[in-house]
């Protein structure tokens, strides 16, 4: 199922053979945690410096192995924001993010790098019968705060839901929603992974990675 997957999104973003790109085939083992010693370390290298393959990871929704290379959990994100003085800069690696208004620009389907003013971004992503709101907010100090919003329609959503912040596999924080929001403060800049689950029932995640360039 993930080697099809990967096989599609390579094809729809004009994958040619004969680049440095290892075989879908590959890619797919690696994700099941199939490969193991030197040919598990040459495709975790190329995947933290190949941003192609990164983006068809997201897309096709592929897992990675629980015993990844730190480095490369901390490079394979939904969204990747990095404040850069009083700008932003967002970019989605898949299609199914919308900026929210309040930012400079809002549209959906993006590609590449957008730049805003400010230090705040606010987006969502849906998941079937579940919107998802998300606010990333830059303190002074290091870190800042995550606020998130979860939806049904244009209301809150109807029950509690739980939404769980970790990172690299570990949970930080876990809270039920209070109609339908819960709060985050997050400690230093990295990849955060947002799960959102009903009782026992995984409803969606999305992985941002946050970043501050000087």
């Amino acid at each position: 199922m993930i080697e099809q997957m990967l096989k599609k999104y390579y094809q729809e973003l004009d994958y040619a053979e004969g680049t440095n790109c290892p075989e879908p085939e590959e890619i797919a083992a690696y994700c099941e945690g199939k490969l193991h010693g030197k040919r598990k370390e040459d495709i975790e290298k190329h995947l933290v410096t190949c941003d192609l393959c990164l983006e068809i990871l997201a897309a096709a929704n592929a897992p990675l192995p629980e015993e990844a290379a730190p480095s490369l959990l901390d490079q394979a994100a939904d969204m990747v924001i990095s404040f850069v003085g009083s700008l932003v800069n967002i970019l989605p690696a898949s299609n199914d993010f919308e900026l929210l208004p309040g930012m400079a620009m809002a549209t959906s389907g993006l590609r590449g790098p957008q730049a805003f003013q400010g230090e705040k971004v606010r987006f969502r992503k849906a998941f079937n019968d579940l919107t998802a709101l998300m606010e990333v907010t830059r303190l002074k100090r290091s870190g800042g705060i995550i606020k998130v919003r979860l939806t049904h329609g244009n209301r809150p959503y109807p029950e509690k839901l739980r939404v769980t912040l970790s990172q690299n596999h570990k949970e930080i924080s876990s809270y039920l929603t209070e109609d339908g929001e819960v709060v985050f403060e997050y400690f230093g800049y990295g990849s955060y992974t947002l799960n959102f689950a009903r009782r026992k029932t995984d409803l969606g995640e999305v992985t941002i990675r946050i970043e501050e360039e000087a």
